[in-house]
C-alpha cells in the first residue's frame, strides 16, 4: 500500500509540476502529456480497485494493513480528480447536503465555530 501512496504522490507531484511550468510561460502546453498524466492516473485507479479488495479481505480477517488510510484516501482523490465536474458537483446532491447542515444547526447538532479574538 505504501508504494501505491507513493507512485501516486509522485504522479500528483508530476501533475503539478507540469501545469506551474505551464502558467508560469516556461513550457508550452502539450496535450499528450497532459492526456498521458490523465492514463496514468485511470491505470492506477483501476490497479487501486483490486488493492482495496485484497485489503478488505485481509481487514475482514483480522489483519491490520499499515499505510491503508493514507491508500485510501489517495482512491478518494483519484476517483475525485476522474469523475467529471457534473457528477461531482450534482447540485440535488449539495442542496441535500445544505438543508442536512441547516437542520443540525437548527437542532443545535453542531460545534461552534472558533472565534477570532
Amino acid at each position: 500500500m505504501a508504494a501505491g501512496t507513493s507512485l501516486f504522490d509522485r504522479l500528483m507531484n508530476l501533475d503539478t509540476t507540469y501545469q506551474q511550468l505551464f502558467v508560469k510561460n516556461i513550457i508550452p502546453h502539450i496535450a499528450e502529456v497532459v492526456d498521458s498524466i490523465y492514463e496514468c492516473i485511470v491505470l492506477w485507479f483501476e490497479f487501486s480497485q483490486s488493492v482495496l479488495a485484497r485489503a478488505d479481505q485481509l481487514s475482514a480477517e483480522g489483519e491490520s494493513l499499515e499505510g491503508d488510510i493514507e491508500f485510501r484516501k489517495r482512491v478518494r482523490q483519484a476517483n475525485s480528480i476522474l469523475t467529471p465536474d457534473d457528477e461531482f458537483f450534482d447540485s440535488e446532491l449539495l442542496v441535500e447536503k445544505r438543508d442536512a447542515a441547516i437542520d443540525e444547526l437548527e437542532a443545535n447538532q453542531t460545534i461552534p465555530w472558533p472565534e477570532k479574538g
